[in-house]
């Protein structure tokens, strides 16, 4: 593991106060194992471009030249459209929707991983952690 792996920025953005509470709830759950991660949690009177000037700030705070992951909560969304204009023309950014504890607690646990890496952890984990947990009946109740 490289010190200089292990810089790769973490931001976490959504609708405030969604992207700070999922970043309490994986640290408090394994911590952020060394990732250099901050949040914006985008409030709902705050325009656009505030909240685009806000996550260019955490950007160019994160970046220590190894790149940085964004996880946004929704694809689409004041958050992510504002995430997607603040990393318009930089080289090293990567965002990636919907943003999910189980997201989050897997690219923690890497945080010595590379961007490239990151991003597949991420795209992988919230595919995989997408599923129905009850039993689903069949039939015309269905339709």
């Amino acid at each position: 593991m490289s010190d200089d792996l292990a810089r790769v920025g973490v931001l976490v953005v959504g609708h405030a106060p969604l992207a700070g509470a999922l970043h309490a709830a994986a640290a408090h759950v394994v911590g952020t194992r060394g990732a250099h991660v901050a949040v914006v949690d985008v409030e709902a009177a705050e325009s656009p471009d505030a909240a685009q000037r806000r996550i260019a700030t955490r950007l160019s705070e994160l970046d220590a030249g190894h790149g940085v992951l964004v996880l946004v909560d929704i694809a689409g969304a004041t958050p992510a459209n504002a995430a997607l204009a603040a990393a318009d023309g930089l080289a090293g950014v990567a965002c990636v929707a919907p943003a999910s504890l189980a997201m989050l607690l897997r690219v923690y646990n890497y945080a010595d991983a590379t961007l490239t890496a990151l991003v597949e952890i991420a795209v992988e984990t919230g595919a995989r952690h997408t599923v129905c947990l009850t039993p689903r009946e069949t039939g015309e109740a269905d339709r």
